[in-house]
């Protein structure tokens, strides 16, 4: 339905005499609330307005509008409801079948609010009789614990018992009542009191691991070794590798202890001699307490490597410290000897200790060496060309002792007495694996000396250096390694 007609605010449509509806609107709007107790809003009052300024043709206009669009809200509403018939009858299906459960579902609360009371009744039955059963069997428990009383304390004095046999170092005593109880505790593990004394039978054990562990850090015998070691093997703490693990470290604590007591003053060779012996024990335990299996061995391989490697830092050490060579000379013989008892257990001492005497031979006969050309400086700034004289009763002819030409020259006789002191020194301890180095010093110091008289410019000195002093010096070098009592 269509209109031409100008819209209604127009204000073409209005009545030109507008004074008259004053009062109206006035009146109209003291009347908000509408009919029915419905309020009226403000777009419905606008258009009540708006009918009311259009006139009647206008309101005429717009009933007829309104009708038409009633009409066709009505054909629109026809034709969904037929073309959705399907849909609309499912729907009140379904809202039956709904209806339907909520009615059943109403039906069952209702019962079972019903039975409610008779079911909480029940519930507190049967909480009732639990109680009664719990309250029977702690009854019983106590009967029970009555008529075994004296049972009873003797499971209680367990850990005493086996406090005091660790204290009397019944050690296997021990271990026998730890394992009686253990499976008492087993065979009773609901029953609360086992596992209250379980505690503290853990705890007296675990200081018999300790004290046992802590007697491997002392000097043992090899039975008390064992021993120990069976007992701690007993108590299950550890595996076979750790068990092998604990022993080592405990024996380590104890070979460091020597190490530790080891002043500048004491004796190397008696502290050699200890640990060797500690060695030889410590292998013999291992060897009988420990299965030949491939990973313990490596383990006793590792640690025994490190023991060679800490004692060998601790001999060099020490023996930089000695400043005589018959010192020397008797830790050298001292040292081949425990070699040969070492190697008899797996231990080849010799092959490691060689190369440390070497270094040291080679470092003692240089420090001789150059004192003895310190000497031979010092007593050049004091002399002055005088000849001195020879005495009258020495023996010209003696060949053991120096050609008498140094006694004209006192540098070079000083010198010769240094060197022939110093081939004294290092005469037992000589080896030949070194004779090299020693030659080379020994040669190095000679040219030295030959060139230091070369520049003092003295031809009748320096004739006795060279034909007399360096041959005479080579000799003794020569003898010295000839020696039957020389190096080795």
């Amino acid at each position: 339905m269509t209109h031409t007609d100008d819209p209604p605010h127009s204000p073409s449509v209005y009545p030109s005499p507008q004074n008259s509806l004053k009062g109206f609107d006035r009146a109209f709007e003291l009347h908000l609330p509408g009919l029915d107790g419905k309020i009226i809003t403000e777009d419905t009052f606008g258009y009540a307005m708006d009918l009311i300024r259009g006139g009647a043709d206008f309101t005429r206009r717009e009933a007829e509008r309104l009708k038409g669009e009633l009409y066709q809200i009505r054909r629109s509403r026809e034709r969904l409801s037929i073309q959705n018939l399907d849909f609309f009858m499912q729907s009140i299906s379904c809202a039956k079948a709904l209806s339907t459960e909520a009615r059943s579902l109403s039906e069952n609360l209702k019962i079972l609010l019903r039975r409610w009371s008779d079911l909480k009744e029940l519930f507190t039955c049967q909480k009732i009789c639990r109680e009664l059963e719990d309250l029977n069997k702690v009854r019983q428990d106590d009967q029970k614990a009555s008529s075994y009383h004296y049972r009873i304390l003797e499971i209680l004095e367990v850990p005493q018992l086996i406090r005091k046999c660790i204290d009397s170092q019944l050690y296997a005593q021990a271990l026998k009542l730890d394992c009686h109880f253990m499976k008492l505790a087993c065979t009773h593990s609901n029953v609360p009191i086992f596992s209250t004394v379980a505690r503290d039978v853990n705890l007296s054990v675990s200081i018999m691991q300790k004290r046992l562990e802590r007697r491997l850090e002392h000097s043992t015998e090899l039975l008390d070794g064992v021993q120990i070691i069976e007992f701690l093997r007993e108590m299950g703490t550890y595996t076979e590798c750790e068990l092998c693990v604990t022993f080592l470290k405990r024996r380590q604590v104890y070979l460091k202890s020597l190490a530790e007591s080891i002043s500048m003053s004491d004796d190397l060779i008696e502290y050699m001699g200890k640990i060797c012996r500690e060695w030889r024990e410590v292998r013999n335990q291992y060897r009988a307490a420990f299965p030949r299996q491939e990973e313990v061995h490596l383990i006793y391989n590792s640690w025994m490597i490190n023991q060679l490697s800490q004692f060998l830092t601790l001999f060099k050490e020490k023996i930089s410290n000695i400043s005589h060579g018959a010192d020397l000379s008797c830790l050298l013989s001292q040292c081949l000897l425990l070699s040969s008892s070492t190697k008899k257990y797996g231990i080849d001492l010799e092959g490691l200790l060689i190369p440390i005497f070497e270094e040291k031979v080679i470092d003692f006969f240089s420090q001789l060496i150059h004192s003895s050309i310190q000497i031979y400086f010092k007593q050049l700034e004091k002399y002055h060309s005088t000849i001195s004289q020879i005495p009258a009763d020495y023996p010209v002819a003696d060949p053991s002792l120096p050609p008498v030409e140094f006694l004209e020259y006192l540098p070079i006789a000083h010198l010769t007495n240094a060197l022939l002191l110093t081939f004294n020194e290092v005469q037992p301890i000589l080896l030949y694996s070194i004779k090299t180095e020693i030659t080379y010093i020994l040669e190095k110091t000679l040219q030295l000396v030959l060139d230091k008289q070369a520049s003092i410019g003295i031809e009748r000195i320096s004739n006795m250096v060279t034909h007399v002093f360096i041959p005479y010096i080579l000799s003794c070098y020569d003898v010295l390694w000839e020696s039957e009592s020389g190096p080795t």
